[in-house]
């Protein structure tokens, strides 16, 4: 009788829960690329970075540029940036921006070797991935998984892959069982490594009231007013990108104070005109210009506004008047006080004659200002 029971399965990855094959060549398949794009998400580009091309014979680790994968995608750098930090303050992808090395910790978890042979197939993979610190990290993710699926093969990775010598302690990580693909959306125990300073500490992430870290909301406090739309998350979210790839916070800091200054001197503070935060710290680095004012071209502005009489005031004119005015405000002066020192190379202080050529005769109706 006990030989007419069915023999029972060791448990395997394709017994244990359904699972599903996808070649990486889809991705390049002409009939593939004509349908609708994949639009920029969190999920999307998880899903990318599981399946894509840039995906080497190691699941999970691969070498890929962001800007490489942001232009296979057909995004912007900046909605791939926002979709990243998505990822990166879940744990589910880490990523060195320096060494272009992505991981997706769970991978292996999900995808164990087969065999020894597999693993051995790792090893050369692994070697031509860039030095840095997630790589090893990595390895002590990968050695786990292979130890999760039996002893032998635990020992097989060691021989295959070993610690290096230079190498004074591995990262502390704990035998992972394989476990189901639900659980790879509600595991937030690993950490994001977001530079060489930072590696170890835990993501930053917004809570149920929306706060930000301390030293951006410092930032956002000195960040010019702007009329219009300025979207606080985008900005944060561009901000930590450049951190990502090793701008300090300082100097980010040092760059709003000059464009502060900037749109205060230009009268442009409170208006349209601001920059939105998120191009300010986008891409073009915005926040890495001078930001000084001209004060030739300032002067030449207020002689050519003389010239236009009674058409009106010129454009250059009221942002120069409006600027005098709300300088003026804030630091409680109530004449035409000059903006700024010589040492400051801000302003230089004008006469009375400068003044009444710039602004015309009092008691004189001027259909400019009359508008």
């Amino acid at each position: 009788m006990a030989n007419s029971m069915p023999k029972v399965m060791a448990k395997s990855k394709a017994s244990n829960e359904p699972y599903r094959k996808v070649k990486i060549t889809m991705w390049d398949d002409p009939k593939f690329r004509e349908l609708s794009p994949l639009p920029p998400s969190g999920q999307s580009l998880f899903i990318y970075l599981l399946t894509s091309p840039f995906t080497g014979i190691i699941p999970g680790l691969f070498k890929a540029g962001r800007a490489a994968i942001a232009e296979e995608l057909g995004w912007e750098i900046e909605d791939f940036d926002l979709a990243l930090g998505e990822a990166l303050s879940l744990g589910m992808v880490k990523a060195d921006m320096k060494a272009r090395v992505f991981w997706l910790p769970n991978a292996a978890r999900h995808n164990p070797p087969a065999s020894g042979n597999v693993v051995k197939s790792w090893v050369r993979a692994f070697e031509l991935l860039p030095e840095c610190e997630l790589k090893w990290e990595a390895r002590e993710s990968l050695k786990a998984a292979c130890y999760g699926v039996s002893e032998t093969m635990g020992k097989a990775f060691d021989m295959a892959i070993p610690l290096p010598k230079d190498k004074p302690k591995a990262m502390p990580s704990g035998i992972q069982l394989a476990v189901n693909s639900k659980q790879i959306l509600k595991d937030q125990n690993t950490k994001t490594l977001l530079s060489g300073a930072e590696k170890d500490q835990p993501p930053t992430r917004q809570n149920a009231a929306g706060s930000y870290p301390e030293e951006f909301e410092t930032l956002w406090h000195e960040y010019p007013k702007r009329e219009g739309a300025n979207p606080k998350n985008k900005a944060h979210s561009c901000w930590k990108a450049r951190k990502l790839e090793g701008v300090s916070v300082e100097a980010m800091f040092e760059g709003t104070l000059r464009y502060r200054q900037y749109c205060e001197m230009r009268g442009q503070a409170g208006t349209e005109f601001v920059m939105q935060a998120q191009r300010f710290y986008g891409k073009e680095r915005a926040f890495e210009n001078d930001w000084q004012v001209n004060t030739g071209g300032l002067n030449h502005a207020r002689n050519t506004a003389t010239t236009i009489g009674n058409t009106g005031e010129s454009i250059a004119e009221r942002q120069l008047r409006a600027g005098r005015e709300q300088w003026a405000r804030e630091r409680g002066h109530t004449g035409m006080a000059p903006v700024g020192t010589h040492d400051q190379n801000l302003q230089h202080p004008m006469d009375s004659q400068e003044w009444q050529s710039s602004l015309g005769p009092l008691g004189k109706t001027d259909r400019g200002y009359d508008e």
